[in-house]
């Protein structure tokens, strides 16, 4: 299974390695693969790849892993940023279309619908086509009918 990592706020440079490294150590995924974007120069249309804007990841195991990573490293560049620097302050998981943004500290309501997320793609609700129980865009389980 593939998932997207986004981060937000003031990524600081080598946080995307950082992550990736966590991931990795923890056993939570087996490929990380930067997915670039391009800035381009004034007047052109196209410049170099000069920025990570997402991770794609691989995970054999479960979301559930990916997602106490990242959570867990949220915690902890919390506690260690002092100062002006803010540093990441969410991340976006996306998998199969469906996005959730992971904050820490979570408020109890987003703690649920975390909680939720996770069920919904463990529950095999992740294929891609109509009719085979994956998330295909339309709020229901591909099946047509709603997600409960």
């Amino acid at each position: 299974m593939e998932c997207e990592l986004a981060l937000g706020g003031d990524v600081p440079p080598g946080a995307h390695d950082e992550l990736t490294r966590r991931l990795y150590d923890a056993g939570a995924a087996t490929r990380v693969a930067p997915q670039w974007v391009r800035d381009p120069e004034p007047g052109r249309r196209a410049g170099e790849f000069i920025a990570v804007a997402t991770l794609a990841v691989t995970f054999s195991g479960t979301l559930v892993a990916v997602v106490d990573v990242v959570r867990r490293w949220l915690i902890e560049g919390r506690e260690r940023r002092s100062g002006a620097r803010r540093g990441v302050t969410t991340i976006v998981l996306k998998v199969d279309g469906t996005e959730l943004v992971i904050t820490e500290p979570s408020t109890d309501g987003e703690r649920q619908v975390l909680e939720h997320f996770l069920r919904t793609h463990a529950a095999g609700r992740t294929g891609n086509g109509p009719g085979d129980g994956g998330n295909d865009g339309d709020g229901g389980d591909g099946a047509g009918r709603p997600l409960p």
